[in-house]
């Protein structure tokens, strides 16, 4: 199961931004989950939590649900 090309596209448009914040950079340098990056992570939710959403069919904020799940563990780290 994936994102097709035209979600994947979406996804990338709406993560673009952040992903070029000094600040969002700096959680490669936090380690969670043994040994995946915070910011890896937080890609990693915000795909899945997006894919799943996209093959459920549930209808909602796209655009909010992918930033809300790229910026969920913003700030966590020390």
């Amino acid at each position: 199961m994936r994102l097709t090309d035209k979600e994947m596209s979406y996804f990338y448009l709406i993560i673009c931004e952040l992903l070029q914040h000094e600040k969002l950079q700096e959680m490669k340098n936090y380690i969670q989950h043994g040994r995946t990056s915070t910011f890896v992570h937080c890609i990693t939710v915000a795909y899945y939590s997006y894919l799943v959403t996209r093959k459920l069919r549930i209808r909602m904020d796209y655009k909010s649900l992918i930033r809300g799940a790229l910026l969920h563990d913003f700030y966590l780290y020390d």
